[in-house]
């Protein structure tokens, strides 16, 4: 997403002379659209976004109990 946007505004700022203002601010509109996305992307999926805090709740249990099966397992091999 970061190379798609920088690239867009490398392309408008090579070609804004010769845009009418109208196809200027068409572009300007694209660019702040791909942004905004982005920045939803980001707070969605991105280690402080909403998703992988919920994957960081669920899985935090079932990686706890998996823990405690094991050294309760290693526990017993070294006991016999």
């Amino acid at each position: 997403m970061y190379s798609e946007i920088e690239k867009m505004y490398k392309d408008y700022q090579t070609e804004k002379v010769l845009l009418n203002e109208e196809m200027r601010m068409k572009r300007e509109e694209e660019m702040s659209l791909k942004n905004k996305q982005l920045k939803i992307f980001k707070r969605i999926f991105w280690t402080e976004g909403s998703l992988f805090k919920k994957r960081q709740e669920l899985i935090k249990p079932i990686q706890d109990e998996i823990y405690r099966i094991v050294k309760e397992m290693q526990l017993k091999v070294t006991m016999q």
